[in-house]
């Protein structure tokens, strides 16, 4: 457990809940102008977050840095990942 917060503490500490309420595949965190998503049980490779009247300026994975392909939508965006992930949690931040 330390060693993960020494690498994601910074999408848990200073952090207040995010603009999406919590679901099956996970939660969102918020900090300033960035929403860290905890993508804890995906079984997609797509995630479509409702985040209306919200612009994503940009998409990344948390760790690595790789940007994350989306689409922004009216009712929200559409995360559009690699691989399914299999992390215990996958992070992306969103830059909003």
């Amino acid at each position: 457990m330390g060693q993960w917060l020494r690498q994601y503490g910074e999408s848990i500490y200073g952090t207040r809940g995010g603009l999406v309420a919590a679901h099956k595949w996970g939660v969102t965190t918020e900090k300033g102008a960035r929403l860290f998503v905890h993508i804890l049980d995906l079984q997609d490779k797509e995630l479509f977050l409702p985040l209306t009247g919200k612009k994503v300026r940009s998409a990344r994975v948390f760790i690595d840095k790789k940007p994350v392909k989306f689409m922004q939508q009216k009712e929200g965006v559409l995360l559009l990942l690699e691989k399914q992930p299999d992390e215990t949690d996958y992070v992306i931040e969103l830059n909003i």
